[in-house]
């Protein structure tokens, strides 16, 4: 299958999926992330490291959860610069 560009071609092909799993943010400082934990989803910030992470590793590891949510995932196959990344030169 290619990769699609046109926005209706996009649209028609989308299709959402709630994610069962409850998901949180959790922050730590560097060089304190947990063996064994897997996040979906890490931010570097100048504050320390944001995680997305399953509720129950973050309850495993007891780390501070900041915002609980469930997560949708769109399934669409797109071109990455239609998203509006560019390759490195």
């Amino acid at each position: 299958m290619s990769r699609k560009r046109d926005l209706q071609a996009l649209l028609r092909g989308m299709s959402a999926q709630l994610v069962e799993e409850i998901y949180v943010l959790v922050t730590i400082p560097e060089g304190a992330m947990p063996q064994n934990l897997k996040p979906r989803i890490i931010f570097r910030e100048a504050l320390g490291i944001t995680l997305i992470v399953l509720q129950d590793e973050a309850v495993v590891h007891r780390l501070p959860q900041e915002f609980s949510s469930h997560m949708i995932t769109l399934n669409v196959h797109s071109s990455l610069d239609w998203h509006g990344l560019q390759r490195a030169l």
